[in-house]
């Protein structure tokens, strides 16, 4: 069983929308969403739009951590806005070493001890905010998947 709780900062909106896939054949979908603001969580140190010092100089903003809590171990989903990826703009290998930096610099600097124990962390950055699970072909994303050994973030390709 999944359990998915979308962990936001204050002013982040709180929306429930279908997971990655939709529906499935277990009723994953907006009914079994659980929008959760945490008093303890990786963004009670993090507020939404804050900007990220990143080696590329890009402009980039914190903007949520989504949590996927499974029986294998956590998956935590950190977003991140960078308008400079939007289309014609930067592209995934001026952002590469970002992704890592994000991963190691910031995403493990705000995992939450009391929380599930994360196994993954996925990194995704974004031209703009988009409802996570809901597909928008206008909007370019870069995600990396990376997981977690030795308090390090492990590049790990799709």
């Amino acid at each position: 069983m999944i359990a998915r709780h979308r962990i936001t900062s204050p002013g982040a909106p709180g929306t429930c929308a279908a997971l990655a896939g939709g529906p499935t054949s277990w009723g994953w979908g907006c009914a079994s969403f659980l929008a959760l603001v945490l008093a303890v969580s990786p963004t009670s140190r993090a507020h939404a739009s804050e900007p990220v010092a990143v080696p590329s100089g890009l402009s980039v903003a914190y903007h949520d951590v989504i949590l996927d809590a499974q029986d294998a171990g956590a998956t935590y989903r950190f977003r991140f806005v960078a308008p400079q990826i939007a289309e014609g703009g930067a592209d995934y290998q001026a952002v590469a070493a970002d992704m890592d930096f994000l991963c190691n610099e910031f995403a493990m600097t705000r995992l939450d001890e009391t929380g599930p124990q994360a196994a993954r962390i996925v990194i995704t950055l974004m031209a703009q905010p988009v409802e996570f699970g809901v597909m928008t072909p206008g909007v370019t994303q870069f995600f990396e998947s990376f997981s977690i050994k030795n308090d390090l973030c492990i590049w790990e390709p799709f």
